[in-house]
């Protein structure tokens, strides 16, 4: 399931939400001070499951950086 980042007004705290795609969102409240003046946070996607070890898409990035490729062909 996908992980939301999520940040209090009220007090600052930085806290995850895990919800499915479709699961609402709308009463999602503080968990350090129970305020529901928080905002969600954009930057990445993080998910739960049973890996062990780096995805195949962080591994085929690392691959592509290592070996000198990518747009420009390396230069």
């Amino acid at each position: 399931m996908p992980k939301y980042d999520y940040r209090c007004r009220a007090c600052g705290q930085t806290f995850e939400i895990i919800a499915g795609m479709n699961d609402s969102r709308d009463d999602v409240v503080c968990q350090g001070c129970s305020s529901a003046d928080v905002f969600r946070l954009y930057g990445g996607i993080g998910t739960t499951g049973m890996s062990s070890g780096p995805s195949a898409a962080s591994a085929a990035v690392s691959a592509a950086h290592s070996h000198g490729g990518g747009c420009c062909g390396g230069h």
